[in-house]
């Protein structure tokens, strides 16, 4: 086995697996309010800079997704290939142990910055 792989089986993705997702669990309804400011404010709408703000809003919110469910669906890889065989076999003796998955569970975490015009 190569030098670098036990450090990829001990820590797969090269961090705590939650730097990069750190703030990973905005409230949806914001981006909801926040184009509900846009309605309201029809000249606010029809600026540039504001649908490019919405626009990268939008796209932020959608990485952040996809890499808490990158994170995910890697630790179940993870845990279903330690707990069956032979992963099994050699994950005892080698101190391979179950991963966490990513949740937010702290209610302040999901706050989401407020945002004034």
């Amino acid at each position: 086995m190569p030098a670098h792989a036990g450090s990829l089986w001990e820590n797969p993705l090269g961090t705590d697996g939650f730097e990069f997702i750190e703030y990973a669990a905005p409230d949806p309804a914001a981006l909801g309010r926040l184009f509900a400011v846009a309605e309201a404010y029809p000249e606010l709408q029809a600026d540039e800079n504001f649908r490019q703000l919405q626009t990268e809003l939008a796209e932020t919110e959608n990485r952040v997704a996809v890499a808490r469910q990158v994170y995910n669906d890697s630790v179940l890889t993870y845990n279903n290939a330690i707990q069956t065989f032979p992963g099994l076999v050699l994950a005892g003796p080698f101190g391979f142990s179950i991963r966490e998955f990513f949740e937010v569970e702290d209610e302040a975490q999901r706050q989401v910055p407020t945002v004034d015009f």
